[in-house]
């Protein structure tokens, strides 16, 4: 018994009106405008002797870490510089994920990759215009910074 199932596909143009929006969508979620679709995004700096460098290696190691590497999607993106300077090609990881993002988890896999660098180099994380630094290897100190940026 052969039976012929309804035609299930979006006309054209209620395809491209819905990608449209997505893209859009993730547009404003890209330029930190989420309105309300329950995205977060981080800011992460690395300072040292060598920040360009290091800012890549913890963004390849944020990527090879399997809870950030699901959940979130991770750029590296040159930051505005201030008036009269020029700037780096390179200046901060943007990490954009969902509302369910554990920023704890986030905190320590940072304080796991500084504990493999010779220098142990400061970095820097913003959420929100929430900006915490993680200078030191205190245990204590990962849920201060988790609660100060999950309570931005």
């Amino acid at each position: 018994m052969n039976r012929r199932l309804p035609n299930c596909t979006k006309p054209a143009s209620a395809s491209k009106s819905a990608g449209s929006m997505m893209g859009r969508r993730l547009a404003a979620v890209l330029d930190g405008r989420s309105g309300g679709l329950g995205m977060l995004e981080y800011h992460i700096s690395v300072g040292g002797d060598s920040p360009g460098r290091d800012l890549r290696q913890l963004a390849q190691w944020l990527r090879q870490d399997t809870a950030t590497r699901t959940e979130a999607t991770i750029t590296l993106q040159p930051t505005k510089p201030a008036e009269g300077e020029m700037g780096t090609a390179l200046d901060v990881i943007a990490l954009v994920t969902q509302s369910g993002f554990s920023t704890a988890s986030l905190v320590l896999t940072i304080y796991a990759w500084r504990r493999t660098r010779p220098s142990t180099p400061v970095v820097t994380i913003e959420r929100n215009g929430t900006r915490v630094t993680v200078d030191s290897g205190d245990p204590a100190q990962v849920a201060r910074i988790a609660q100060a940026l999950e309570n931005e």
